[in-house]
């Protein structure tokens, strides 16, 4: 699958390709973690896209499943939560690592997901939403 990198300034409705690229799946979401750091989920991967130098820093595989929806923890820290129907992973993005794993208990897909302070706030294609207390200080 071609994914297009574009600049787009609605001002002088003006379209800039700034790169391609090619995953292996359908691109469900993508989310600004940095300056010139795109996280891009194809399938049940992330990919760290550094938009400098127009490589994938680093693909994060550990879900079984499509992953949907991530957020970004504090904008200090480059920790990321991803989530698919079955595990709420946090990821340290320097390495990789998987700083915590949980189970969830959805029946379907997780199609958005919220973090306000210390709560996880998901939505699932199985109709619920469902709230997750995460102490980051004992993750990090």
């Amino acid at each position: 699958m071609k994914v297009s990198i574009l600049k787009v300034n609605i001002f002088t409705k003006s379209v800039e390709n700034l790169e391609d690229y090619s995953f292996d799946s359908i691109v469900h979401t993508s989310y600004e973690i940095g300056t010139n750091l795109l996280a891009v989920a194809s399938g049940s991967q992330i990919h760290i896209l550094n938009l400098c130098n127009k490589q994938v820093n680093r693909t994060l595989s550990l879900h079984t499943s499509n992953v949907y929806a991530f957020v970004k923890v504090k904008s200090n820290l480059p920790i990321i939560i991803s989530t698919s129907s079955d595990t709420i992973m946090a990821w340290k993005l320097t390495s990789g690592e998987v700083l915590a794993k949980l189970n969830t208990q959805h029946l379907g897909a997780v199609f958005s997901a919220l973090l306000i302070k210390k709560t996880l706030i998901l939505a699932s294609l199985d109709h619920t939403i469902s709230l997750y207390d995460l102490n980051l200080k004992t993750v990090m």
